[in-house]
């Protein structure tokens, strides 16, 4: 018996054994092959593999793809792999892979709910209150996957979640509100409104005129409920009423349509888009001088260059003696606070400070930008930036912007000339005084960057200056031609000038008779 036993377990370990050569097979043929795959495998090649359901499940939850032995690739989303398994993701604010789960089993199916939340068939649905709120707000009815399926009355379903409705008229369910939180509480509120404790409340400005233009009194829904004087209700709105006197609510219009636009505007307005505007004369004067834009109701809403705008009309900035309203600024902005200063000032609280130096020195000369120490940071064109300040740039052979010129306007004009020149039109012209003799010696006009153009008898040109004409002995030529040929044109005494402009010695009964003869001539 002791021995049967023993021949019967051996039987049974090598049944075992073969049955562990196959993973998930449950029968074998003789040559150790499957023949037959456990449930949720099929046979391939002596093989079993996994088979997926209709409904995507698995044999190993959660695995979308598998390896040739059986054992997962990849996971569905929300899910690692680890050990051939697919575990649950979660993430920082504990939500898991299954939505609104906080706690899994360990075949990755979910055993704890968060609160609002019931378990059923492993996954989590939402509870619903007493008061008829669900874990997703305004929501009535939900699908198996926990979305919504129908949002409660006066909200519509998108992506899962309910929406506010707005009706034709734009009323929604909170009165004037366009964009809702996640609980249905108002986020932003439409254009002349504000938001405050979740609902829009009308916004009206200093003078009276509230979001629905000419309305002093609302319903509670934000409607209007009484227009001020010359205006009368209809529809919620407030529209023009004219007067015996023919002044009506839309300003400067003399003559309405049936629907209350304006028809005919009073002289130096015209009409655009239902409304009256200032006309400009040629002159540049318009019905508010100096005024360039206007607001809806033709008050000014922007001056022109050196106005600022005060009570709705444009003041002039600059008065005669050239001090303007702030005094150096250049360019204004709306509230008449300084915008942009002139050069040699900085903008500091509306107004103009001198940028100083610590000598005391304000406005570094041809100095266009500053740094924060008030330091020269950028000349301008024409000026070269040295120990925070501008110089005059010069050339490689010493000539500098404007040739001559040792001191600058701001305009980079030229202030003053160096010694022996004399300033015109901004550059610096060379002088010559009474005997003739100029800076550039024996020059006797020059050109207008002070080198020499015409050098005075006796001299010739060469490299800008003048240089003496020295003749050989054997020329006898007293004076010559300032030119290239320097041909001779005045001969030494005893000398005449031949045909061909040599000096020849004149035989002296020859000159007796030459001088009788221009005597008598």
């Amino acid at each position: 018996m002791r021995k049967y036993t023993i021949t019967l377990l051996l039987a049974l370990l090598a049944s075992i054994s073969c049955l562990s050569i196959v993973p998930n097979c449950t029968e074998y043929n003789a040559d150790d092959s499957c023949k037959t795959c456990r449930g949720g495998f099929y046979l391939k090649d002596g093989t079993c593999h996994a088979q997926c359901l209709a409904n995507g499940e698995c044999s190993i939850p959660n695995c979308t793809e598998y390896n040739d032995d059986n054992t997962c690739k990849t996971c569905r989303g929300g899910f690692y792999l680890k050990d051939g398994t697919c575990h649950a993701q979660c993430l920082t604010n504990g939500e898991c892979s299954i939505p609104n789960c906080t706690e899994y089993n360990g075949d990755n199916t979910c055993k704890t709910c968060r609160g609002g939340f019931y378990l059923k068939d492993g996954t989590c649905h939402a509870q619903c209150l007493a008061n008829g709120e669900c874990s997703i707000a305004n929501c009535t009815e939900y699908n198996a996957d926990n979305t919504c399926k129908t949002c409660r009355g006066g909200f519509y379903l998108k992506d899962g979640t309910c929406h506010a409705q707005c009706l034709a008229n734009g009323e929604c369910s909170i009165a004037n509100c366009t964009e809702y939180n996640a609980d249905n509480t108002c986020k932003t509120c439409r254009g002349g409104f504000y938001l405050k404790d979740g609902t829009c409340h009308a916004q009206c400005l200093t003078n009276g005129e509230c979001s629905i233009p000419n309305c002093t009194e609302y319903n509670g829904d934000n409607t209007c409920k009484t227009c001020r004087g010359g205006f009368y209700l209809k529809d919620g709105t407030c529209h023009a009423q004219c007067l015996a006197n023919g002044e009506c609510s839309i300003a400067n219009c003399t003559e309405y349509n049936a629907d209350n636009t304006c028809k005919t505007c009073r002289g130096g307005f015209y009409l655009k888009d239902g409304t009256c505007h200032a006309q400009c004369l040629t002159n540049g004067e318009c019905s508010i001088p100096n005024c360039t834009e206007y607001n809806a109701d033709n008050t000014c809403k922007t001056c022109r260059g050196g106005f600022y705008l005060k009570d709705g009309t444009c003041h002039a900035q600059c008065l005669a003696n050239g001090e303007c309203s702030i005094p150096n600024c250049t360019e204004y902005n709306d509230d008449n606070t300084c915008k942009t200063c002139r050069g040699g000032f900085y903008l500091k609280d509306g107004t103009c400070h001198a940028q100083c130096l610590t000598n005391g020195e304000c406005s570094i000369p041809n100095c266009t930008e500053y740094n924060a120490d008030n330091t020269c940071k950028t000349c301008r064109g024409g000026f070269y930036l040295k120990d925070g300040t501008c110089h005059a740039q010069c050339l490689a052979n010493g000539e500098c912007s404007i040739a001559n010129c040792t001191e600058y306007n701001a305009d980079n004009t030229c202030k003053t000339c160096r010694g022996g020149f004399y300033l015109k039109d901004g550059t610096c012209h060379a002088q010559c005084l009474a005997n003739s003799e100029c800076d550039i010696p024996n020059c006797s006009e020059h050109n207008a960057d002070g080198t020499c153009k015409i050098c005075r008898g006796g001299y010739y040109l060469k490299n800008g200056t003048c240089h003496q004409q020295c003749l050989r002995k054997s020329d006898n030529c007293l004076v010559k031609q300032t030119s290239k040929e320097n041909k001779c044109i005045k001969c030494n005494k005893g000398f005449v000038l031949n045909e061909n402009g040599l000096c020849e010695e004149q035989d002296f009964i020859v000159s007796i008779l030459k001088k009788l003869q221009i005597q008598f001539s």
